[in-house]
């Protein structure tokens, strides 16, 4: 019983005291409820300015470089980026370059007809070339780069017509698209030409009949002024 009381009679005191300290509440409609927040509020993200915070007094506290650490941080940036672009170029020449490769056998092995083979026919063109390289040797410089030329070209059409004639094909189809005003002028020059060819044939044709006509015309009137029948047959002569 003296146990009860000597525990129970503080606890009591303790929680008088602690009811009488405590302060009414207020049916007050007006109180604010953050009035003990006096200090203002920063605007943003206090992360995002905190670590902004800590990069500036990096920077800040950071070691001042010499003119030559400038001077060399400079000079190998400048480099690895000449280096890069280097490096560029060159993959991008080269993969070009392997194109126009590719692209150029698929065209020669498109033109050359399989029936037509290479090594012999070959040869033959080259003797071609050298046989105008020995007819030209006493000539002139411009005689000597046509002549082997057109000499080899005309054993190439002989020997291997129908690459030629695909390859001739080839080159005006090229030459129509991208230089059309020199096809448009060699096609004018190449049908003058034949329009000349034809009218020296036909005066040829025309020149031989007034030829052959005079020549008749003569022979008849040296005829008749010597008595004789130039258009009569001779005769066998009798045994």
């Amino acid at each position: 019983m003296i146990g009860i009381f000597r525990i129970g009679i503080p606890v009591a005191i303790s929680g008088i005291v602690c009811f009488s300290m405590k302060k009414p509440l207020l049916n007050d409609s007006k109180r604010d409820f953050y009035a003990d927040n006096t200090g203002d509020i920063a605007p943003g993200n206090p992360l995002k300015e905190s670590s902004e915070l800590e990069k500036l007094m990096l920077i800040k506290n950071a070691p001042k470089q010499s003119v030559l650490e400038k001077c060399t941080r400079i000079t190998r940036i400048y480099l690895d980026k000449a280096f890069s672009a280097l490096r560029k170029t060159y993959i991008e020449q080269t993969d070009k370059y392997f194109r126009n490769e590719r692209q150029t056998m698929r065209t020669l092995s498109s033109l050359h007809d399989k029936q037509e083979t290479l090594w012999p026919n070959t040869l033959y063109i080259l003797t071609g070339i050298l046989t105008g390289v020995v007819f030209t040797r006493r000539s002139n410089f411009i005689f000597k780069g046509i002549v082997p030329i057109a000499c080899g070209i005309t054993a190439y059409a002989i020997f291997m017509p129908s690459t030629f004639k695909r390859s001739s094909g080839y080159i005006l189809g090229l030459e129509k698209n991208r230089l059309p005003r020199v096809y448009s002028k060699q096609a004018e020059l190449a049908f003058s030409t034949e329009e000349l060819i034809k009218k020296s044939q036909k005066l040829k044709e025309e020149n031989i009949k007034q030829v052959n006509s005079y020549y008749d015309r003569t022979r008849k009137s040296i005829g008749e002024a010597a008595g004789l029948t130039v258009d009569a047959s001779i005769s066998d002569k009798k045994a």
